[in-house]
């Protein structure tokens, strides 16, 4: 259980929240932005159904060790390692 576990529901809620309210003038990045919303809005909403997919991932890559040891989480960053989980099997 990783995307269901409470305290990672709550810091992809945070970000998504976040990332709502940035206004971002570059289109290249608020695109991006956009996309990584989207994505990890279906990580939010749908949490057992990515812990089945991203099984390998949730073992194997600690990143949200990384998160919780800053304040403030760069999107960038975030958005990265979310799609990761997703796209490495």
């Amino acid at each position: 259980m990783f995307f269901k576990n409470e305290d990672n529901a709550k810091v992809i809620a945070s970000f998504l929240r976040k990332a709502e309210a940035a206004h971002i003038e570059d289109e290249s990045r608020n695109v991006r932005l956009s996309l990584s919303r989207e994505l990890i809005g279906y990580f939010y909403k749908s949490p057992e159904g990515w812990d089945e997919r991203c099984t390998f991932n949730i073992k194997h890559i600690q990143y949200l060790r990384q998160i919780k040891k800053t304040e403030k989480i760069s999107f960038f960053y975030f958005c990265n390692m979310l799609i990761l989980l997703m796209f490495k099997k």
